[in-house]
């Protein structure tokens, strides 16, 4: 008599199925189980809540890393210093948690901040740069409001990439390379007298995604500011109330582009 293989036996005598079906069925359940391991006490669910993970010394290679020195660039700004910055402001008031800017009650009003125009780091929108700052303003009504990468945009002078603020309605904004085409996408209205978390990104060769306090709220498919800009960052405002000056508080902020 032959001695028979337990594979493939099967599992019971009211069961045909083979000891080698099952354990083929059963392996492929638990591959396919999106919730393995990952229970109280099990591996994946100590992997994510361990303090501290070992891994061999240089095992995780440079282009594993969101932001390094190998990949990336980023620019964060403290504020307490405007040397670096041009500023047109009727008042300037530099505090520990940012600046303060205003316009004078004067109709047409001018104020901005933005880092100087400079040759040695131009803004390269082929580089993905990504602005992320928290704004507050005094007031969001009769009034045109810049913010984001690029050149000043009402000046109109080279591409830009954020948001614009008139009348009270927020929307997304791209110039493109020279400054003469807009394309922009309505948001809605947002509120004065507290700060507010804008996130632009702009990807090159796709177009930008715009967002406010974390959530995306625009998308723009275009291409044409792939081109350079003296400075990386503006933020323009423009009094169209007579009589009511319009302020801004500005948070440190960072700039992300690709090396």
């Amino acid at each position: 008599m032959s001695n028979p293989v337990w594979g493939m036996l099967a599992k019971s005598q009211t069961d045909p199925e083979t000891i080698e079906e099952a354990i083929i069925r059963l392996i492929a359940a638990h591959e396919a189980d999106a919730e393995a391991h990952i229970g109280t006490g099990k591996s994946l669910e100590n992997h994510k809540s361990a303090v501290t993970l070992d891994h061999p010394v240089e095992s995780i290679a440079p282009n594993k890393l969101e932001q390094n020195f190998f990949n990336k660039m980023v620019i964060a700004t403290s504020l307490q210093s405007l040397d670096a910055f041009e500023v047109s402001s009727v008042e300037t008031e530099l505090n520990l948690g940012g600046v303060w800017i205003n316009t004078s009650s004067a109709l047409n009003n001018q104020a901005y901040l933005a880092d100087g125009n400079t040759e040695d780091f131009k803004l390269q929108f082929n580089k993905d740069p990504i602005l992320d700052c928290e704004v507050k303003f005094s007031y969001v009504g009769n009034h045109d409001i810049y913010l984001g990468l690029g050149d000043q945009a009402l000046i109109s002078d080279g591409p830009f990439v954020g948001f614009k603020l008139i009348n009270g309605i927020l929307s997304a904004s791209i110039w493109d390379k020279d400054g003469n085409n807009e394309t922009a996408v309505q948001i809605g209205s947002v509120a004065s007298g507290i700060f507010l978390k804008f996130r632009a990104e702009y990807i090159h060769g796709v177009g930008g995604k715009f967002y406010v306090n974390n959530s995306l709220v625009a998308t723009i498919q275009n291409t044409t500011p792939d081109g350079q800009t003296g400075r990386n960052f503006v933020l323009e405002m423009y009094n169209r109330t007579e009589g009511q000056h319009l302020a801004a508080s500005v948070k440190p902020f960072s700039i992300t582009v690709n090396n």
